[in-house]
């Protein structure tokens, strides 16, 4: 775990790779509740899904931090009112174990801009394409868990996920904004997780005839009430600044 945000208690911490390599990938960069607030800034989203790659900005964790930021894991989680995670710079979430890589609720909130690669990683090593953003195909070692050739612990997995306890239509609502610009690499799991608001209440109803779950800008619009309630109902804001890329291996 990176960073941790409920009142003022603070953890860090690295796992053992050789000893504790099936949840490697289960680290959490930014969590927060109970009103915390985790902000990340000063770093580049990593060129590469390698730590430690020749010519690129991520490191081995033996040697000085580098420029990039890349995290084996679940980028931000966060929970309650008032709890915030910003990442004012970019930041690569490379993969993430059976849940999403972005996770809020309970009127928790993130704001996300970098790189995440949603693909499956039960095998002993894992390789991404050329057709990623790393732009070249890299090889890196996976959670060795695989129990069969079709083992596969991103299948139902989503790159982001907002859950509400119900219709949330106010400025405090549960959401995550993408603030710059994003590329999802998706190798396996579910990209968008549906529309609540044209079935929220029976099936001719629809909040104001045109809300959804997602909304194209990221910031809250100055052209009226019906756009600013179309922001405010979204769960996942800033559309526009994410690019996808399905990739068959």
């Amino acid at each position: 775990m990176q960073c941790f945000s409920e009142t003022s208690h603070v953890m860090n911490g690295r796992l053992d790779f050789v000893s504790d390599r099936a949840h490697t990938y289960e680290n959490v960069a930014a969590y927060a509740s109970g009103g915390g607030d985790v902000v990340i800034q000063g770093t580049a989203a990593s060129d590469t899904v390698v730590e430690g790659a020749a010519t690129k900005n991520i490191a081995k964790d033996t040697e000085a931090a580098g420029a990039g930021s890349l995290i084996y894991g679940m980028g931000a989680y966060a929970t309650g009112e008032g709890s915030n995670v910003i990442y004012k710079s970019g930041c690569n979430c490379c993969v993430r174990v059976k849940m999403e890589h972005y996770f809020a609720t309970n009127k928790g909130y993130i704001e996300f801009q970098g790189n995440i690669v949603n693909q499956n990683n039960t095998a002993e090593t894992v390789k991404t394409s050329a057709d990623g953003f790393a732009t070249s195909a890299e090889m890196r070692k996976g959670r060795k868990t695989a129990t069969s050739p079709s083992s596969n612990d991103h299948t139902n997995t989503t790159p982001f996920y907002v859950l509400r306890k119900g219709i949330e239509t106010t400025n405090n609502s549960t959401a995550i904004t993408f603030n710059g610009t994003t590329r999802l690499d998706m190798y396996d799991g579910r990209l968008l997780t549906g529309n609540e608001y044209q079935h929220a209440t029976g099936v001719t109803t629809d909040y104001s005839g045109a809300y959804s779950d997602y909304y194209k800008g990221k910031s809250i619009p100055t052209t009226g009430a019906l756009e600013e309630n179309k922001y405010w109902a979204a769960k996942y804001r800033g559309m526009q600044k994410c690019n996808c890329s399905y990739i068959i291996k």
